[in-house]
């Protein structure tokens, strides 16, 4: 039973700032994550979690905000984005 339950487990992005975790503004699906993960250049990455969030039917305002909240956090030269 456990192992189905992991199994069914989203990998989330996550970023560690100063060797402390900071939750991702969402919970981001798996094959979002790996897009996001295996692209470097931050516009692209922007570029991909807006889409999601397009098509996951968000407003234009709530968007825009999230995405500022995210370019804030890249922008700190001791964030790393990773995920769990």
């Amino acid at each position: 039973m456990v192992l189905l339950a992991f199994c069914n487990m989203s990998l989330n992005l996550l970023y560690w700032v100063d060797g402390y975790p900071i939750d991702f503004p969402f919970q981001t699906p798996t094959d979002l994550t790996l897009k996001v993960m295996n692209e470097k250049n931050n516009a692209k990455r922007l570029s991909l979690i807006e889409s999601h969030l397009m098509e996951s039917g968000w407003d234009r305002d709530r968007i825009h905000s999230t995405l500022n909240s995210i370019k804030t956090v890249l922008k700190n030269p001791k964030a790393e984005l990773t995920y769990i």
